[in-house]
């Protein structure tokens, strides 16, 4: 028997960071590295903390918790990590090195000794043997253990389910769950919560008959590296964390869980942005205790799931911040309220806890002349512990604090005045102020008309993206081709005007006072650089990598860039379609287990003279065992065959380029469509891949209309190039009076207008129009009778 007592002044010297609500009773540390805890009650009350070491599992004796004693401890192969639950007078642990299998502790000799046996399984029909997992979980009410993230050749590391009423001592297993590795599971109320981590989501299952478990609902974590899981008692809401530098603890509204809504995400303040990792999550009474590696314990209240304060912290790690040092595990269960620690370096830590409601604060904020909602307005408690805040698009704003009292509060957004109001806060309530904000600056309406350049017919549902970095604005033109935007502050903005079927117009220091009255004219073609939605679809076979339109995240593997951060050069927009774009690991939502599929829209090509299909792409494969066996490839189908145009095998992470003439392939149709497939077959490995900036090269054959030009149109213009106005002589075949003249620039807006009066005479144009190539046309109605260019020196 080993005792070990260290004063609390002792303590301070290796655990001197942050504290706050939580007190050291004692430390024990070991001489092993540490893993988990949990904790044990004995039948005559006297508290125990298990923890997992390295080596083996020990057993402490909690009944003078400022003299924690180690009574026993029993050996076990290496492993970083074991974990343990206890039932009855029963600890069953698990590691995820060695062969021990499900290890089974009887503890009734307590606090003298404790006995143990290792029992492996014989799966059905696996042909394997069950000797390892990750974690296990044990759902007291029905007295099942559940263990996750074994071998991957057995069920995947997925569910194995052992029933521990039958035989304690050696638990038979009664049931397999889904063939998915889980790395961690949580069960209650007949459904089971599995951390799928390769897969980056968390799935709930409905296990009320375990011959046939079935998928209730599924959702992506924040950083999709999905580690741990666990429920408030009611079952309404569930918090998970991801095992990656800065991510968050999640909340989620699992009240359906076939659509599960993410409701708020918690992120120790005093270390944003540093790397810090959270491990595990506990749910206390509507309290979470989290174990947050180097920022060590952290208690938040989740009493409003949707509004996570941080009310206590006690830092087991004086290091640098970051990795995977520090705080494994924290265990809130015991009856006394004492709150266990696990650090991995310094050992085991016995807390006491004052576990106390937020303060909070919510409310809206408006505009003060509008009388509409403000997003993104923040929201600054001026309080000694940190805080944030902001308001989403509907101007809503929800925070708060662990103390009550009377604090300012300032609001600040751009463009307007901040605010700053004293408010009076309460332990355990929800303060609501609501209030608004007066601008600073001038606002604009914004008004543009869009049009087939080719005929001057409007363009219905044409996508329009204006934004500048702090204001984005995603509208569709009306079936006269219009779209308004209006109160647009005065700023640098950039637009781009997109429909599937025409060529992108991008438009720099598009300034609102600039647009009161813009046409813009879509030329015919077919091109594609995702800076919106054009139509295209994705499907997939495998379970995560999917397709997806966005900024590029750049990943890494082996101190090697894998997916590159940029999307493709020479298009417009920061846009393209990834396999997967959420997290700087490369193993974080590649494909897995399949394929992912980019399909374009229908397009003609039957308009369109020697069409030829260019695209920019990428490919990453590595890793797993060879070979690597692993492509991506690009057919062109035309409505009744089908063509391979390209198949990428080589790694190569830099945006390449490739073009194709299509009567090379397939006769070309007005039934065409690209099709993009990447995938993981065979053996497993890191695949990823992107794709950009498509078009269809090719002159337009013009359509047959009225909008012919009239032969007998006699126009000139002098001088040209001109320095200043230009001089333009006209004689028309017919005298009417919705002839006019028109001045487009080479982004197709509209810069000068100018009625004709009679059939012949001259005019005077474009002595205020800057440097630059320009497009006059004479129009008679929708009739275009003469075009030409004009340069301004």
């Amino acid at each position: 028997m080993r005792n070990t007592l260290f004063l609390l002044a002792l303590c301070a010297s290796f655990t001197v960071n942050a504290q706050f609500n939580t007190t050291l009773r004692s430390n024990l540390p070991y001489n092993t590295g540490v893993n988990d805890i949990w904790g044990y009650v004995a039948p005559d009350g006297t508290e125990y903390a298990i923890v997992g070491l390295e080596t083996g599992v020990s057993f402490v004796s909690l009944a003078d918790p400022d003299n924690p004693v180690e009574v026993d401890r029993i050996p076990g192969d290496f492993s970083p990590w074991r974990d343990m639950k206890t039932f009855g007078e029963y600890a069953y642990v698990v590691a995820d090195r060695g062969d021990e299998g499900l290890t089974v502790i009887d503890l009734s000799a307590l606090p003298d000794s404790v006995s143990f046996t290792h029992n492996q399984y014989d799966v059905p029909g696996f042909n394997r043997t069950f000797v390892r997992a990750h974690n296990i979980y044990i759902d007291v009410p029905s007295g099942r253990a559940f263990v996750s993230g074994g071998d991957r050749n057995l069920n995947d590391g997925g569910i194995l389910i052992f029933d521990l009423v039958a035989n304690p001592a050696q638990p038979p297993l009664i049931g397999v769950g889904p063939e998915t590795y889980s790395h961690d599971v949580f069960v209650q109320d007949s459904f089971m919560y599995c951390s799928e981590i390769y897969d980056g989501e968390l799935a709930i299952y409905n296990i009320s008959d375990l011959d046939n478990i079935t998928e209730a609902g599924t959702t992506l974590t924040p950083f999709t590296f999905t580690h741990n899981a666990w429920t408030t008692a009611d079952g309404l809401s569930v918090f998970t964390t991801d095992e990656e530098p800065n991510a968050p603890v999640a909340a989620y509204d699992i009240s359906d869980p076939s659509d599960i809504k993410l409701i708020d995400e918690y992120r120790p303040l005093a270390t944003l942005n540093r790397g810090v990792i959270p491990h595990n999550v506990h749910v206390l009474d509507e309290y979470l205790v989290i174990s947050y590696y180097t920022d060590g314990v952290i208690i938040v209240d989740a009493s409003e799931p949707d509004n996570l304060i941080e009310v206590g912290q006690y830092d087991t790690w004086d290091g640098p911040d970051g990795d995977f040092n520090g705080c494994w595990g924290a265990y809130p269960f015991l009856p006394s309220g004492l709150v266990l620690g696990s650090d991995r370096q310094t050992g085991l830590y016995v807390l006491d806890a004052v576990y106390q409601r937020a303060a909070r604060l919510a409310g809206t904020i408006i505009d003060r002349d509008l009388r509409t909602p403000l997003n993104n307005v923040q929201v600054d408690i001026q309080a000694s512990q940190l805080n944030t805040g902001a308001t989403d698009p509907l101007g809503r704003y929800k925070t708060g604090l662990a103390e009550g009292g009377t604090y300012d509060v300032i609001f600040t957004a751009d463009n307007y005045l901040p605010l700053t109001v004293s408010v009076d806060l309460t332990n355990g309530m929800t303060t609501t102020l609501d209030t608004s904000l007066q601008t600073t600056v001038p606002r604009f309406n914004v008004n543009v008309t869009v049009v087939d350049d080719e005929t001057g017919e409007p363009i219905p549902n044409a996508n329009l993206l204006y934004f500048n970095e702090e204001e984005r604005y995603d509208v569709l033109t009306n079936e006269e081709g219009q779209a308004a935007i209006n109160n647009v502050f005065e700023g640098d903005y950039e637009l781009f005007i997109t429909e599937w079927g025409y060529r992108t117009i991008g438009v720099e220091n598009a300034a609102p006072s600039a647009l009161g009255n813009q046409v813009y004219r879509l030329s015919r073609g077919y091109m594609d650089d995702f800076v919106t939605d054009e139509g295209w679809t994705e499907t997939a076979t495998a379970r995560t990598g999917l397709w997806e339109r966005g900024v590029p995240v750049g990943t890494s593997f082996d101190s090697r860039a894998f997916q590159p951060g940029v999307d493709a050069p020479r298009d417009f927009g920061r846009q393209a379609y990834l396999t997967g774009n959420g997290a700087a690991d490369a193993s974080t939502d590649d494909i897995d287990g399949g394929t992912v599929t980019l399909t374009s829209p229908l397009f003609d090509l039957t308009r369109v003279r020697e069409p030829s299909i260019s695209y920019q792409y990428w490919f990453a494969v590595a890793g797993g065992t060879p070979p690597l066996d692993d492509t991506m490839r690009v057919l062109l189908d035309n409505g009744t065959d089908r063509a391979e145009l390209a198949f990428y095998t080589e790694w190569s992470t830099e945006w390449a380029a490739d073009t194709f003439v299509v009567s090379d392939y397939l006769e070309p149709t007005a039934t065409m469509q690209l099709i993009v497939i990447a995938g993981d077959t065979g053996e497993g490995h890191l695949v990823e891949a992107g794709f950009d900036n498509f078009a269809v090269n090719g002159s337009v054959i013009p359509v047959s209309t009225e909008a012919v030009f009239a032969p007998e149109v006699a126009v000139a213009v002098f001088p040209n190039p001109s320095p200043g106005a230009f001089s333009l002589q006209y004689d028309l075949p017919f005298s009417t009076a919705e002839s006019t003249l028109r001045l487009t620039n080479v982004s197709g807006q509209i810069v000068q207008e100018r009625e004709l009066s009679g059939k012949n005479g001259s005019l005077e144009v474009g002595l205020d129009l800057p440097a630059g190539l320009y497009f006059a046309e004479i129009l008679d109605g929708n009739r275009r009778l003469w075009v030409g260019k004009v340069v301004k020196q």
